[in-house]
């Protein structure tokens, strides 16, 4: 998907996502999964992934203090806090089929016990 797809309008994924659907139906083997930055949570989005079987990334660059040196707000505060609220706001039934993790770092032996 392009650049910040929790931004589209849920009709974009839906008709997109249908698209999908009749593909594989017919014969391809298509799976989606989505990026995002994890600022922002729409839970009726994550309905709509779930439905098409969306998996999801979140991208962090490691635990809070290597994250908010790098992935700031507007306001040039660190977007850790945020970002981990809104993971804990994703319902339990969707990890169960889906994938949160964690990218981007450098240093990954950082990410240990982190990843979900």
């Amino acid at each position: 998907m392009a650049a910040k797809p929790s931004l589209w309008p849920k009709p974009n994924f839906l008709r997109f996502l249908n698209r999908i659907r009749e593909m594989n139906r017919a014969g391809y083997r298509l799976s989606v999964s989505m990026q995002t930055n994890g600022f922002r949570y729409d839970p009726a989005l994550f309905e709509i992934l779930a439905e098409f079987d969306v998996s999801v990334g979140v991208s962090l660059d490691g635990p809070r203090e290597y994250n908010d040196r790098r992935r700031v707000t507007h306001r040039g505060t660190g977007s850790y806090d945020r970002i981990m609220a809104n993971v804990e706001k994703i319902p339990s039934w969707y990890h169960r089929q889906s994938t949160t993790g964690i990218s981007r770092g450098r240093r990954s032996e950082h990410f240990a016990g982190y990843i979900r």
